[in-house]
Order: C-alpha cells, then sequence, then structure tokens
C-alpha cells in the first residue's frame, strides 16, 4: 500500500503510541493496514479518558479515515493527546493533524464601582451575546480559552473562565442552559433564528480577602468561534456580587435569554441571571444590587467568529 494522509503534518505511530497535539488541532486522519482492530482514545492533560472511537477493524485497508474531534463535542483545547490502540502494520499506519485556521481573542474591558467587596463573598461574571447573520439553518457558536483578569492589593488574578457553545437549532422551542463539567464548558440551545441577547458564559469567584471598589481596569479575553460564515457578534459582560452562591453551576439556574417566549422563565430579568439565587444579590463589582441580578453592562464588543467548517 502506497501514498501518504492527505493533509500536511504526518508521523509513523506505533500501536499504544501517545501523540501529542497542539490545542488547535481540528481532526486527525489515517492510513493504515490493520491486522486487528485498531482504535484511538482521547485523553485531557490530567491523563483523564475523554471518549474515543474505532479507526478500523480487522483486515481493513483503507487508503485513509478521518476522526473529528469535534465530534465528540469536545472543545479541541480540551484535548491533549490521543492514545492508538490495537495491531497494526507500523510503516502503514501514519497519523496526521489537519490544523484550525488561527483565531485571534478579543478583550473587553470595564471597571468595578467603588463598593468594597468582603470576604465570603462570591462575584459572577457573566456575559452575553447578540447574533446577526443566521439564516433557518442550525449554527453554532463557541467561546474557548477565555480568561478574567485584574489586579488588587497587589495581586495580580488571571481566572479561567468555563468555554461556552451555543447552538441554535430548529428543532428547540425554547432556551436551555446548562453545565458540562466533564469539559468545563456552557452548553446553551435557542430556537433558530433568534436574534436577541443569549447568556454565553458565566464564572463565579468566592472573595477569600477583601476587595477594594474601583478596580480598573478588569478585562475578559477569549476567542470566539463559529462553523457559520458571514455570522456577527455583540459581545459585552457584566458582574454582580452574592451574598451565598453555589460553584455547582448546574444549581444556578442561569436564565438563557432575555426574551420571555424564548425562556421558560417568565420575567424581565436579563440573560444570565441566577435564577436560583436572586434573593442572596448585594451591591458590588458591575451592580448596586436590588433587581441588578447579573450587574450592569458596558457597550457591547462587535467581533465576527473565526469560522471553523
Amino acid at each position: 500500500m502506497g501514498g501518504q494522509p492527505p493533509c500536511g503534518l504526518s508521523a509513523n505511530a506505533a500501536p499504544g503510541a501517545d501523540i501529542i497535539f497542539d490545542p488547535l488541532v481540528q481532526s486527525v486522519q489515517f492510513y493504515y493496514a490493520a491486522c486487528n482492530d485498531v482504535s484511538i482514545e482521547a485523553f485531557d492533560k490530567n491523563g483523564v479518558y475523554l471518549g474515543g472511537a474505532m479507526a478500523g477493524k480487522t483486515g481493513d485497508t483503507q487508503p485513509y479515515q478521518e476522526w473529528r474531534l469535534f465530534g465528540m463535542e469536545l472543545p479541541s483545547s480540551v484535548i491533549q493527546k490521543i492514545t492508538v490502540r490495537g495491531v497494526a502494520l507500523i510503516d502503514d499506519l501514519k497519523l496526521c493533524s489537519r490544523q484550525r485556521p488561527a483565531c485571534r481573542s478579543i478583550s473587553a474591558s470595564s471597571n468595578f464601582n467603588n463598593t468594597p467587596i468582603s470576604a465570603g463573598r462570591f462575584i459572577w461574571f457573566n456575559s452575553a451575546v447578540k447574533v446577526s447573520g443566521l439564516g433557518s439553518a442550525p449554527a453554532t457558536i463557541g467561546f474557548e480559552g477565555s480568561t478574567i483578569q485584574f489586579a488588587a492589593n497587589g495581586t495580580n488574578y488571571n481566572l479561567p473562565a468555563p468555554n461556552a457553545r451555543i447552538t441554535f437549532s430548529p428543532a428547540a422551542t425554547t432556551a436551555i442552559t446548562t453545565f458540562d463539567a466533564a469539559t468545563r464548558t456552557w452548553l446553551t440551545t435557542v430556537p433558530v433564528g433568534f436574534a436577541g441577547n443569549v447568556f454565553l458564559s458565566g464564572l463565579v469567584v468566592p472573595v477569600t480577602s477583601d476587595l477594594p471598589g474601583g478596580l480598573d481596569p478588569v478585562t475578559w479575553t477569549g476567542v470566539f468561534t463559529t462553523d457559520t460564515p458571514g455570522v456577527t457578534v455583540q459581545w459585552k459582560w457584566a458582574a454582580a456580587v452574592y451574598t451565598s452562591f453555589s460553584t455547582d453551576y448546574n444549581a444556578l439556574g442561569v436564565r438563557s435569554v432575555d426574551d420571555n417566549q424564548a425562556s421558560p422563565f417568565q420575567n424581565s430579568i436579563y440573560a444570565g441571571t441566577p435564577t436560583n439565587f436572586t434573593s442572596f444579590v448585594t451591591g458590588g463589582a458591575r451592580g448596586a444590587g436590588g433587581a441588578n441580578f447579573t450587574g450592569s453592562y458596558k457597550a457591547a464588543r462587535p467581533t465576527t467568529p473565526c469560522v471553523i467548517p
């Protein structure tokens, strides 16, 4: 069997070998002659098993097979390595990676109000997007590699925020948000064509020592992706302080959208509101307490997501 896999990077791989991938890897292609079942398994940087798929079965001879990491619905940044399992002809088993386009990050900076934040309280950072350019077909917006940065009391904080994926689905009649703890990803599904504000991502920060008011700047940075060309995003974030909260994101009851018709919560509160904890909101960060459950937004930041087919 001759030839090479039809992509740029290739390397021979023995069965059982660990292949380390760049975080931007989108898919893996195989060129092999299998003498036994050949499978692949994906692991994160801590060695935790994420999932796998069959690459070939006994007796197969294929010019190449492709296994899309995104088909596992895992953010590419989660996957650290794959392991090839099975018995194969080493010279004929080749792996190559196809990388995603280089995607630029975007940052949005704001400031906190002058209310100090006492130790024992919680800051709820939350963000929302309004998406334009959607048609009637399904579409996905992703948000990856995000961090929140600020400085206080001589300490520089660099907080990793969860990833996010918003799916605009023809099958959806109402909006729903859940949190996948295994991949640390917010998952929101909304009806296709919805044009209002949609919750994107949120991070709870337990305050372990008193923070002064007036922190400036506070910057949220991340990478937007989409599978749909022509889509644009208006992105904004806010932060509110709570006297009691939960680090179990699925216990928060996060409101997915502003619109009442698309939300199971029939009220006028904003997307990103933790509906199960609204009685504990207080002043601080970008909120004044009362009915300001998300904090106040600064002007939305426009961006065009990186297209990942």
